[in-house]
């Protein structure tokens, strides 16, 4: 989106709020023109790396009368009338841009943040989430399935490891 600056010097900037005791966040967007599955995966990266306290992840659209949505609206990437739309949140993509799929994108909306927690390393706590024999005893048959909730989320933490593990 024609950011002019290095994610060193965000790293910095982080680096010097927090040490001076302020919180963060961070804002996303994603899905932007030219966007591609790898540079999508370094802004995860990038948030797990700088740890905001909060981190908002947007889906681009395409504005008429804006630099990115006019050129969405000239090549033809825009899928949906825009008027059809609420207009807060935008929570899926509507564009078809070569670089990344919707899908792609709809993913990387849904999964933000349980892959910045993996790749910050925060996700060893969640998935070695461990309750107490005298937790499952006082919760017994009838607690079983929030039982099974906290067992069942390792199963997405594993598949987003795998799909997304860099070597």
């Amino acid at each position: 989106m024609g950011r002019r600056y290095s994610n060193s010097t965000v790293i910095k900037a982080f680096s010097k709020v927090k040490g001076a005791g302020m919180s963060t966040s961070s804002e996303n967007v994603i899905g932007v023109p030219h966007e591609t599955v790898r540079s999508m995966l370094e802004t995860v990266k990038l948030n797990a790396k700088v740890d905001p306290l909060s981190a908002n992840v947007n889906v681009f659209y395409p504005f008429r009368g804006t630099e990115l949505g006019d050129l969405c609206h000239k090549n033809g990437w825009v899928e949906s009338d825009l008027r059809k739309i609420a207009l807060f949140p935008f929570t899926s993509s509507i564009l078809r841009i070569p670089t990344a799929s919707k899908g792609q994108i709809d993913f990387f909306w849904n999964n933000f943040h349980a892959m910045q927690s993996f790749y910050s390393g925060r996700h060893g706590r969640m998935l070695r989430y461990k309750i107490s024999a005298s937790v499952k005893e006082a919760l017994g048959s009838t607690g079983f399935s929030e039982f099974g909730r906290f067992q069942a989320f390792a199963g997405p933490w594993n598949r987003v490891r795998a799909a997304f593990r860099t070597r």
